[in-house]
């Protein structure tokens, strides 16, 4: 959203865009609205166990939080 908007860096973007693709390899096929806290819970719990670093499981949980909170609006 504020990609080439200059109010981030690049760099930022780009990171948004790593987590935002390890979320979509559980989300993909779902709407938004149809993810459940259980199912967003879980798929935190399986980036875990595939021994992501727990830097890189807050990024992607930071992550989805701005896009559940950007689809409540």
């Amino acid at each position: 959203m504020y990609e080439g908007t200059g109010i981030v860096k690049e760099s930022t973007v780009r990171v948004r865009n790593h987590e935002i693709k390890r979320l979509s390899d559980y989300f993909a096929k779902l709407n938004l609205k149809d993810i459940t806290r259980k199912q967003y819970q879980n798929a935190l719990n399986d980036l875990k166990k595939r021994g992501y670093a727990q830097n890189t499981i807050d990024g992607a949980y930071r992550t989805g939080r701005m896009i559940f909170k950007k689809g409540v609006e």
